[in-house]
């Protein structure tokens, strides 16, 4: 159960590259789910970045 615990946990993916978008405190997984009128949080390994949304393509 731990193995399984530590496979998912998304610091792991983060290392590997990934990043993780957040609007609000919530986790994005999809483009419908922004709100261009707030922020978002790009969060990296190493740090977050915040951007405004334009437009959706």
């Amino acid at each position: 159960m731990a193995q399984a615990v530590e496979l998912l946990d998304p610091a792991r993916a983060m290392r590997r590259g990934y990043t993780l978008t957040t609007q609000s405190g919530k986790i994005l997984t999809q483009v419908a789910e922004v709100d261009r009128s707030r922020m978002l949080e790009t969060h990296f390994r190493d740090g977050t970045i915040r951007s405004q949304p334009e437009k959706r393509s």
